[in-house]
């Protein structure tokens, strides 16, 4: 499982947490509530304006007690805010460590079956943009299976083999780069070829709805991002187009 930084897929109890959330949730709220019990029938206004001469022992043991209640929440939701952030693995993956499992039994199957849980699963690998993943899955195993014959391998299994991730990410990278130049001059290549300046304006919205497109499904950009990639592709093809004009009058 430690041959590859995909397979490090563990549960994420979703469940459990939001259960523990709850219950440490009402129990400060249980406090809360003989907190202000105690204040409201507090027959000294004096031990309520000050915390030194308060002699109100009930007051000080809930006050104790809410202390610790909401150091654990905040941990329980800070906990609960990191496991949520992971992502999911992908279904390759947890279909692989689990053959991987069932042909090699060394781990007891109780302890192996929460790979089942396909829902509350998570991931520690760190994941590349949607296009890179998708390249990296399908294309790129191939590819580096064929160039690294004769490396040695990761696994003392001649059946399983298993790539370093560095060289499937910098093949997806070397197949995804002439595509993007692609993407980004063939617009220019098109203007260049256009005398009609509502071609060109034609040419130069389809394009940048095509970028902005390309972007919004490859990657795992932010609308923020979007609008600003967008905005400054439009902004170097308004330019080009506009020198282009120049120069030719």
């Amino acid at each position: 499982m430690a041959a590859h930084d995909a397979f490090h897929i563990f549960r994420r109890f979703s469940g459990l947490r939001t259960r523990l959330l709850l219950l440490a949730q009402d129990e400060i709220v249980d406090l809360e509530e003989q907190l202000n019990l105690v204040d409201h029938t507090e027959k000294s206004p004096l031990f309520l304006a000050s915390r030194r001469e308060d002699k109100n022992e009930e007051r000080k043991t809930i006050i104790s007690k809410l202390r610790t209640s909401l150091a654990a929440y905040d941990e329980l939701l800070e906990g609960s805010q990191r496991a949520l952030a992971y992502e999911r693995p992908h279904e390759k993956y947890t279909s692989s460590l689990q053959h991987w499992l069932a042909g090699n039994a060394c781990i007891a199957r109780k302890e192996t079956a929460f790979l089942k849980n396909d829902d509350d699963l998570l991931t520690l690998s760190s994941m590349e943009d949607g296009v890179v993943k998708w390249l990296e899955r399908t294309v790129c195993d191939k590819i580096v299976c064929h160039l690294g014959k004769g490396s040695e391998p990761k696994s003392r299994d001649p059946r399983v083999h298993i790539f370093p991730r560095s060289s499937t990410v910098t093949v997806a990278r070397a197949i995804l780069s002439p595509l993007i130049a692609f993407l980004l001059l063939a617009p220019v290549v098109i203007c260049n070829l256009i005398e009609s300046m509502a071609a060109r304006l034609v040419v130069m919205v389809g394009a940048t709805v095509i970028f902005v497109l390309c972007v919004c499904l490859l990657t795992n950009a932010r609308t923020v991002d979007l609008a600003v990639a967008g905005a400054t592709y439009t902004t170097i093809m308004v330019v080009f187009i506009e020198g282009k004009n120049t120069v030719a009058s």
